[in-house]
């Protein structure tokens, strides 16, 4: 059973270099950004699943008014299709149902077909398109998720 770990601030240099991996510049985040999330008491809910001694994935998530709010999902690329990311997904969703979200919410950019699918299986819907919402002009979009009542 994959069993996701609390981050903390140590773990910064690798979550870098793992969000390095999966995103392209302008997309992934620096080393500050993602130190800089862990810090903030407004983002509650950070956690990375390990398989032996290697980082397999991690989810950085906050809370915007009402929702949970995904700041970044990353898989290396060697464990993906393992459930890793919808194990986090899920633990994530869990977390905010419970501190009385009422749904989350992500971005994604309009040219990652994977994560996009990814998003629509797990019940995430497209509610708008982002002009020009990461670097070079790339639109993304913004994907919500209601939690049932």
């Amino acid at each position: 059973m994959l069993q996701p770990r609390p981050l903390t601030e140590a773990d910064a240099p690798r979550l870098w270099l793992l969000d390095q991996q999966c995103f392209a510049p302008g997309i992934a985040y620096s080393r500050e950004e993602i130190t800089l999330h862990l810090r903030n008491p407004r983002q509650p809910f950070h956690r990375a699943i390990e398989i032996g001694e290697e980082l397999a994935g991690f989810i950085l998530t906050a809370r915007t008014r009402a929702r949970g709010h995904v700041i970044t999902l990353d898989v290396a690329p060697k464990f993906r299709q393992q459930r890793i990311g919808r194990t986090l997904m899920e633990a994530a969703e869990q977390f905010h149902l419970a501190h009385g979200a009422s749904g989350m919410q992500l971005e994604v950019a309009v040219n990652n077909a994977q994560a996009l699918a990814f998003y629509t299986r797990a019940g995430y819907a497209v509610i708008r398109t982002l002009p020009r919402y990461y670097s070079e002009d790339l639109d993304g979009l913004l994907l919500h998720k209601d939690f049932a009542g």
